[in-house]
C-alpha cells in the first residue's frame, strides 16, 4: 500500500510536474527536490518550486535505501524514531514519538524509492498521494487516523496512528 504527502491534489502535482520537466515524456531521469519533492530537470541546478539547490543532494545513491532509520534519529526535528517495525518492498514502517504531542507514539511509514526507474518513481509518488487523500478522508475503527505527510532527504513518509 502506497500513502503519500498530500498539501496539492493529484493534478496539481502532475502538473508542476509535467511544468517542471517540459512535459513528463521529455524527463528522462528526473532529480527529485529534497526540500519539496518536487520532479526537476536532471541539469537544473535549483528546484523550480522551491529555489532549494539540487547537486548536493548527493544523486542517485541518496535514494536506493530504505528502512535505514535508527533509533533516536529525529525526522523534520518532530518525530523521534523508536524501532523500525517492518519493512517490504513498498516502504518500511517505524514506531516513533512525536515530541510536539506529549511523545505520542506514531507510525511513520517510508515509501520505498530502490530500484524503481524514473517514471516508476512518478507513478509511485502519485499513488502514495492519492492513497494518503483517501485515508485522511476516512474514518473507521480498523483505519488509521494520518496525522502528517512530508518528504525529507529526498524521501516520502506518512505519519498515522500507532
Amino acid at each position: 500500500m502506497f500513502l503519500f504527502h498530500a498539501t496539492m491534489l493529484p493534478k496539481q502535482s502532475i502538473f508542476r510536474f509535467q511544468i517542471a520537466a517540459g512535459g513528463c515524456a521529455s524527463l528522462s531521469n528526473p532529480l527529485f527536490c529534497y526540500a519539496c519533492g518536487a520532479a526537476n530537470r536532471p541539469q537544473a541546478l535549483f528546484c523550480y518550486a522551491c529555489g532549494q539547490p539540487l547537486q548536493a543532494q548527493g544523486g542517485k545513491s541518496a535514494r536506493q535505501t530504505t528502512g535505514l532509520l535508527v533509533y533516536n534519529h529525529l525526522l523534520k526535528q518532530r518525530y523521534r524514531i523508536l524501532q523500525q517495525v517492518g519493512k517490504g518492498g513498498f516502504g518500511a514502517v517505524y514506531k516513533a514519538a512525536d515530541l510536539q504531542f506529549g511523545n505520542r507514539q506514531v507510525a511513520i511509514k517510508e515509501m520505498s524509492q530502490s530500484s524503481l526507474s524514473p517514471q516508476e518513481l512518478v507513478e509511485a509518488t502519485e499513488s502514495f498521494k492519492r492513497e494518503a487523500m483517501l485515508l485522511a478522508g476516512l474514518t473507521h475503527p480498523n483505519l488509521p487516523r494520518i496525522y502528517e505527510q512530508f518528504t525529507d532527504m529526498g524521501r516520502w513518509y506518512l505519519v498515522m496512528d500507532y
